[in-house]
């Protein structure tokens, strides 16, 4: 809560962002392509990069009206990152939370998860996998074990 905040689309990113940052450290996915994106050469050549931001790292990280900037480390020397918000298309918490903003992931990394979903649709509704349901013997066929006692048993 640094700079003046976002307004419309986002208004939101900058919200969950802010309340997750209360964490040890958030991961924000980056789509890469975008424009004003300023981060060392090497992760330019990729769709997506995550970067692990915090309030707690030794150096500056402000959450501004257009762009998040912060000062990371990366192979032993900080660089200056600046992400404007609509290149964020993700975030993911030390607890595992996250949130996906489907209007700016990646068209490469967009295209994998649409395969990969499908998939993970069709396996987990297959027959065989599916808990049959649980059917209740009638009472006269249900026996007995004389051997087996209740957990309590009345005191008079």
């Amino acid at each position: 809560m640094n700079d003046a905040r976002p307004i419309g689309k986002d208004a939101e990113k900058y919200r969950v962002i802010d309340e997750l940052l209360v964490q040890e450290y958030t991961l924000i996915h980056v789509n890469t392509m975008m424009q004003g994106v300023v981060l060392p050469q090497h992760l330019l050549s990729q769709p997506t990069v995550t970067l692990k931001i915090s309030r707690f790292f030794p150096k500056p990280m402000f959450l501004g009206k257009e762009t998040v900037r912060a000062e990371l480390m990366f192979n032993g020397g900080y660089f200056s990152c600046i992400v404007p918000w609509e290149a964020i298309w993700g975030v993911t918490s030390l607890k595992g939370e996250g949130k996906v903003w489907i209007e700016a992931v990646p068209k490469g990394v967009f295209q994998e998860l649409a395969k990969v979903m499908p998939q993970a649709r069709a396996k987990s509704s297959s027959p065989e996998e599916k808990p049959k349901p649980k059917t209740e013997e009638p009472a006269a066929k249900k026996k007995k074990d004389p051997s087996a006692r209740e957990h309590l048993r009345r005191i008079k």
